[in-house]
């Protein structure tokens, strides 16, 4: 997944109201959000995303296979005070 599809996608999940992704370390707001640490700390593990919608508040981030397990992500909309 591109930099650009990957921030089409976060772009999308904000169109549908959400505001954060539940992570193991808490929810992160969408614009923070770097999952598995791509783009950054972990570049080149993108490669295998393919953030698909499976319900209302979940996405898959791609098919899980030997090199790579797919997580599910939780979206949130959360009220900043």
């Amino acid at each position: 997944m591109t930099k650009e599809a990957f921030r089409s996608f976060v772009e999308e999940a904000k169109r549908k109201g959400f505001t954060h992704v539940s992570t193991l370390a808490g929810p992160v707001p969408l614009d923070s959000w770097s999952p598995y640490g791509a783009f950054s700390v972990n570049e080149g593990i993108e490669k295998y995303f393919d953030f698909t919608w499976i319900d209302e508040f979940h996405a898959r981030d791609g098919e899980p296979s030997d090199k790579f397990p797919a997580g599910v992500w939780e979206f949130l909309t959360i009220e900043e005070p």
